[in-house]
């Protein structure tokens, strides 16, 4: 086929295809350059009009779908984005609320270390407090015999020197008199030493009564 009856063709396909289309459209004016373009590609192709403008609308269809997909990509990647905002501000949450928990289990454990430290202290201040009490009470007991050891060495002493001094007439009047008086001082030095004992035991009693309160609060706390 001869270019000049290519020409031919392509001219009366271009003018069918304006006609039909000028019975659907208002006329539009095509720039020069484009229509240019339209015949050199239809020259080159060896096509027809109607194939370009068939080809031309699949091109806009793909470019169509091609934009399309492309806002899908987009929406996609947005939603993708938001998934992974949501993710890391869960993460931070997360991070925030393991910090939490581990700031509330030092804390407690430093509660707990000091709890058991207190504890530690009131029972050794507590088997101090004993010990101290005993260590009081030896001391105690022993002045108790020192001074009944005292006692009996003046009442012995006394009692030499009565029999010494009195005879045979009084004597049994004197050992009455000494037994009343070795059994008032033997009286009074048993209140003595019972009030004695009473006072320390009270103390005593008082100290561990409080020490026990205080225990038990600290273990009451501890659990």
């Amino acid at each position: 086929m001869s270019k000049v009856t290519t020409l031919k063709r392509v001219a009366a396909e271009q003018k069918s295809a304006e006609n039909s289309k000028n019975s659907r459209l208002p006329n539009i004016e095509i720039p020069a350059a484009i229509m240019q373009a339209v015949h050199k590609y239809i020259k080159d192709r060896s096509c027809s009009m109607t194939q370009f403008w068939k080809e031309a609308a699949g091109l806009r269809l793909q470019a169509e779908d091609m934009q399309s997909a492309r806002e899908e990509l987009d929406r996609i990647l947005g939603q993708i984005a938001y998934a992974e905002k949501k993710l890391k501000d869960l993460e931070e949450r997360e991070q925030e609320i393991c910090a939490r928990e581990l700031r509330i289990e030092e804390e407690e454990l430093s509660q707990e270390v000091l709890h058991k430290e207190r504890l530690q202290q009131l029972i050794q201040r507590e088997r101090e407090q004993e010990e101290e009490y005993k260590k009081k009470m030896a001391e105690f007991q022993e002045m108790v015999q020192k001074q009944e050891e005292e006692y009996q060495l003046r009442l012995g002493e006394i009692e030499s020197r009565l029999r010494e001094k009195n005879g045979e007439y009084r004597q049994n009047y004197e050992e009455d008199y000494l037994e009343r008086e070795k059994e008032l001082f033997r009286r009074e030095a048993q209140v003595k030493v019972k009030e004695e004992i009473a006072l320390e035991k009270e103390k005593f009693w008082s100290t561990m009564y409080d020490a026990v309160v205080k225990l038990t609060r600290i273990c009451g706390a501890v659990k």
